[in-house]
């Protein structure tokens, strides 16, 4: 009786029809439920998602059955979508320590455990406890038991080591996926964007070009225009970015927009097209930053101070903040420039963004008013910084060896 019994449960289960199981087992007669019975009826219950209904049916033969794995698989994936993450990865390890030699049972539980730290670290991260979320990610890792387990849990934990600026790890981890192919789309621009970051321009040119070969995507292609354009232009190659804006412009249909204004030779024609497009959108912060970053890098900071003002009016973004310090420096407003600066530098650090950019214009203004002390503390926090990033490129180098000798210049005045 017990055996058909079980037997048309197995066959129900295969057929999907859980709830048909569920009255087959609690229609039988008390004396007739035993610890498995009750263990399927707990299952069935899972599987059409009454998760509470199924681990209160399967807690109440704990006792009998809190050494089997597959009680614990069943209570951990009652947990796990109930989203009691500590409690499913409690019950989960405990099943896969249970089956040492069963292969199948050891992988279903392998996936449960990624799934469990995946979303334990993801957790962590939403509430700001970064440490803690890469902890999650990294013990992922240790339940990856084939290469697709491996490259899912290897990216999730280069996306989060990108998300908290630890470039480094994340570029090691990512080329260490891209070596086995280069096909990979999504991880192929996580580490462009890590490369990016570290200002390694030269390599994301290298993966951007490599990309194109094979992108059929055309909202792809646009995307690595627009980013080969800017690239292009940190490094100075105006006329390689202008390339490459012209055939951005040509598949987005776009404005002859930001970098082209970095070649000095081409500035007018920018201003014109910048123009016009101001006058079509009176109130867009983009053509205000269009043009501002233009004024700004020919000199004319006025002009550019009143644009940036414009579009931090309506956007309130901290970049805009950043950029009005520039302006102020380079009319050496310095005291005007510090308060502006120091108030980016704080929304900077609020979102877990780097505070280079801040430190090192906090440096020049502090040489500008003469405390060497003040110059030379935003000097090594912005050094240290981009060291520690690995994006201490000849362009930093030599604005740190400006800074410096500003600062030797103070020395030897006030001496």
């Amino acid at each position: 009786m017990k055996k058909e019994l079980l037997e048309k449960i197995e066959r129900l289960d295969e057929l999907w029809k859980y709830q048909e199981i569920i009255d087959l087992i609690e229609t039988l007669p008390t004396e007739q439920l035993d610890t498995e019975l009750i263990g399927e009826l707990g299952k069935a219950y899972n599987n059409i998602e009454n998760y509470e209904k199924g681990l209160k049916t399967l807690k109440s033969i704990e006792n009998e059955e809190g050494d089997n794995a597959l009680w614990n698989w069943r209570v951990g994936y009652s947990y796990f979508f109930l989203k009691d993450y500590i409690k499913a990865e409690k019950y989960f390890l405990k099943a896969y320590e249970l089956e040492p030699d069963d292969e199948y049972a050891r992988d279903f539980a392998c996936d449960f455990l990624i799934g469990t730290y995946t979303a334990l670290s993801k957790l962590e991260s939403r509430n700001g406890n970064s440490e803690k979320a890469i902890e999650y990610a990294l013990e992922s890792r240790k339940y990856a038991y084939d290469e697709e387990g491996r490259v899912e849990t290897d990216f999730f934990l280069a996306s989060l080591y990108n998300r908290y600026m630890k470039y480094a790890e994340a570029e090691e981890i990512l080329k260490s996926i891209l070596a086995e192919t280069q096909k990979d789309e999504e991880r192929l621009f996580e580490l462009v964007y890590c490369l990016f970051k570290q200002e390694k321009y030269e390599e994301v040119i290298q993966r951007l070009n490599h990309a194109l070969e094979v992108e059929e995507k055309e909202k792809e292609i646009v995307y690595i225009y627009s980013l080969l354009v800017w690239c292009y232009h940190q490094l100075g190659d105006y006329e390689k970015a202008l390339e490459y804006q012209i055939k951005f412009k040509e598949k987005a249909h776009s404005q002859i927009g930001y970098q082209l204004g970095y070649d000095p030779k081409k500035v007018e024609e920018v201003l014109e097209h910048s123009n016009r497009a101001i006058e079509l959108e009176r109130n867009d912060t983009w053509f205000f930053e269009v043009k501002g970053v233009i004024l700004l890098d020919t000199g004319r900071y006025e002009e550019a101070l009143d644009l940036f003002k414009k579009a931090y009016e309506l956007s309130n973004h901290g970049w805009y903040l950043y950029c009005m310090g520039r302006c102020l420096r380079g009319l050496e407003k310095y005291e005007e420039a510090i308060k502006v600066l120091l108030e980016s530098r704080q929304i900077s650090i609020d979102k877990n963004d780097v505070v280079d950019g801040e430190d090192f214009e906090l440096a020049y203004c502090y040489i500008g008013i003469g405390d060497k002390e003040k110059a030379q503390k935003y000097l090594d926090s912005a050094r240290d910084s981009v060291t520690q990033r690995g994006a201490l490129n000849d362009y930093l180098k030599e604005k740190i060896e400006e800074i410096e000798k500003g600062i030797l210049s103070l020395n030897q005045f006030l001496n």
